[in-house]
């Protein structure tokens, strides 16, 4: 299974705190506009790695409701929330995985000619070769209620 975040309530950087009532009342909300997105048929265009060491799945919807116009419904039916989102309005992406830290190699290896950046390069290319263009079917929406901050946040 992958996730996609589509839209926040509430985030770290703007935390909106919410009575048991009103988060009864966000899931209602968000059940309606989510009931009317689905089913996305997408595809997985390509796989990047971000300057800050994020291996992002990037998809396109190939049929369906467009991410931003379901965005733009939950902003309707979430007043409350942040202003700022966290992502591109228009991007539906996976986080596959974060790069914490340079490749170890083994000790016999001469490390002055080792180039970092195009061993990442590789790696990303060799990903892309297995799993671009793995389709997919978005069937159901969720609404997630985190309780704890990111440890990335």
């Amino acid at each position: 299974m992958y996730h996609f975040s589509m839209f926040h309530a509430s985030h770290h950087l703007e935390p909106i705190l919410a009575t048991k009532d009103e988060i009864e009342a966000e899931v209602d909300a968000v059940k309606r506009v989510t009931e009317a997105a689905c089913p996305l048929k997408i595809s997985l265009d390509r796989v990047v790695l971000t300057a800050t060491g994020v291996l992002l799945g990037l998809w396109q919807v190939e049929s369906g409701t467009d991410p931003a116009d379901i965005r733009s419904k939950l902003r309707e039916a979430l007043p409350r929330a942040p202003q700022k989102q966290l992502y591109d309005p228009v991007l539906l992406h996976t986080s596959f995985a974060r790069i914490l830290g340079p490749p170890k190699l083994p000790q016999q290896e001469d490390t002055s000619s080792f180039s970092h950046i195009k061993f990442f390069h590789n790696l990303v290319a060799q990903v892309n070769g297995k799993i671009r263009g793995f389709q997919a079917k978005v069937s159901e929406l969720w609404y997630v209620e985190e309780y704890d901050v990111l440890a990335l946040a």
